[in-house]
């Protein structure tokens, strides 16, 4: 699979720190790195996320349970939740490296929109899978954006729908899609897009 090239080299992660935070921002990803065990402990979760684990390995922590995944292995996060979680370095490389993409309220919506009648979108909630290769190469080609930031606004949201649409066929959108919009997640909306006007 493409885990390694997406964790390694130019055209993977590595891209995502060569570029500003305005930059990487219509991507909608993140990435998570340490070195040593990390415990990390009531995390708010505004808005639903994917989590792609790329080296060592993470455990979500619920109230009922404990969920755990290494390199290829992936969390399906719904939004306005709290949770603990453990990052664990992997032993060869020292290193823990995870990939997030974030889907605001709005983006979901618009998914639903134009898919409605077509796919599933009632399937369980399903917390963790194993990430595909087609669900893979899609993220490659999301990060690749950042190797022309002038385009990644105008190309990001389509590459991120067709994110969803694979982790729906997968069985894997139900926390992320099967969710109503929380005050919280709409305070969370107005203020971002106050902070991203521009200001005379």
């Amino acid at each position: 699979n493409y885990t390694g090239v997406i964790g390694n080299g130019r055209g993977g992660v590595g891209a995502f720190f060569e570029v500003s935070p305005a930059e990487r921002a219509p991507l909608g990803l993140g990435v998570f790195r340490c070195r040593q065990a990390h415990l990390l402990k009531s995390i708010p979760v505004v808005h639903p996320m994917l989590l792609l684990v790329l080296s060592g390995t993470k455990i979500v922590s619920l109230p009922d349970r404990e969920l755990r995944h290494g390199a290829g292995g992936l969390f399906s996060i719904p939004g306005d939740i709290t949770l603990s979680v453990t990052n664990l370095p992997e032993r060869e490389n020292g290193e823990y490296l995870a990939l997030v993409a974030a889907f605001e309220p709005e983006l979901l919506e618009r998914f639903r929109q134009a898919h409605r009648g077509e796919v599933s979108l009632e399937r369980d909630n399903q917390w963790t899978g194993a990430a595909s290769d087609e669900l893979l190469w899609s993220l490659i080609q999301l990060l690749d954006l950042l190797k022309n930031p002038n385009v990644a606004k105008t190309l990001a949201v389509g590459r991120r729908l067709e994110l969803l649409t694979i982790l729906e066929r997968d069985g894997l959108a139900g926390n992320l899609v099967n969710q109503p919009m929380s005050w919280r997640q709409r305070v969370a909306s107005l203020v971002t897009e106050e902070l991203e006007r521009s200001w005379q």
